[in-house]
């Protein structure tokens, strides 16, 4: 933590840092870079294998599918190219770990808050792609039992059938997290959520500009 504020007040004296300050982005942290660790690490080598095989036959989709119906879907497939991606039938989609180098890059110490993601909606409209579709995706766990009966009735999304404890909740979206009987009173501080990467992408696009501040967001 200490060196993490160290980074950030460091960023902060910069020209970059007072342009992200005057636009309201968080100042960013630089990582140096280095030998880097991509999907999960099992001290099993036989783990991987058996904890999160290869989907040859495309089950998982199917599953998503049969769940969330043709049109849900087909738009969902349509924004995100879900459909084309590899994918494992593991409970979580992990993957056998892999080691890449990477370069030096800069980072928001945290993740985009609920106050800086409403800052953003109010001076720019924004409708996020949860908030097109209706639904979005909410951890059990985290949902009132009206919404889980809602999730589990005729009229309902249903769940994930490899993933039972993500229900798909209408009207879930950053505003109503964990569904339509939620808010974000008193959470300004926690992070937005149910945000797509296209909502990322616009989220960080008007508070830029044509400089390559702007460009490098762009492409964190």
């Amino acid at each position: 933590p200490l060196a993490l504020a160290a980074a950030v007040a460091a960023q902060s004296g910069t020209p970059a840092g007072r342009r992200a300050a005057d636009k309201g982005l968080t100042a960013q942290v630089l990582v140096a870079g280095g030998w880097t660790t991509f999907g999960t690490s099992f001290a099993d080598e036989d783990a991987p294998e058996k904890f999160a095989p290869k989907d040859e036959e495309g089950e998982q989709i199917e599953s998503l599918k049969e769940n969330l119906g043709d049109d849900v879907w087909g738009a969902i497939a349509g924004a995100t190219g879900m459909d084309k991606r590899p994918s494992s039938l593991s409970k979580d989609g992990a993957k056998k770990s892999s080691h890449r180098r990477t370069k030096p890059f800069l980072i928001d110490p945290t993740t985009v808050s609920n106050d800086q993601f409403k800052k953003f909606v109010r001076a720019t409209g924004h409708k996020t792609e949860a908030e097109a579709f209706q639904w979005s995706f909410v951890l059990e766990i985290l949902a009132s039992n009206a919404t889980i009966n809602q999730t589990d009735s005729k009229t309902g999304l249903g769940r994930v059938a490899s993933s039972p404890w993500w229900l798909g909740v209408y009207g879930a979206t950053w505003r109503k997290p964990e569904g339509p009987d939620s808010s974000i009173r008193g959470k300004g501080d926690h992070p937005a959520v149910h945000i797509s990467w296209n909502d990322a992408t616009a989220y960080v696009s008007p508070h830029g500009d044509s400089s390559d501040e702007s460009r490098r967001r762009r492409g964190r």
